[in-house]
């Protein structure tokens, strides 16, 4: 038994187009499945990149200031 890429076991080996993955996920989990992951990934990266902005608007001010 093979397990395609998008996790649905068969007997074949012929895997699925992403469209058809997307398409199964949807019909068999529901819509929200597809963003299952999303909140956790979020938390981690809003605050390194609020660190990016606020060092990128800091310093852009303080070398226009210099001149």
């Amino acid at each position: 038994m093979a397990i395609s890429h998008c996790g649905i076991s068969s007997t074949s080996t012929k895997s699925m187009s992403m469209v058809q993955c997307l398409r199964h996920i949807v019909q068999n989990e529901g819509p929200r499945a597809l963003f299952k992951g999303l909140g956790p990934n979020l938390i981690g990266v809003a605050p390194s990149r609020a660190i990016y902005f606020c060092t990128y608007s800091q310093t852009k001010n303080f070398l226009n200031s210099v001149r």
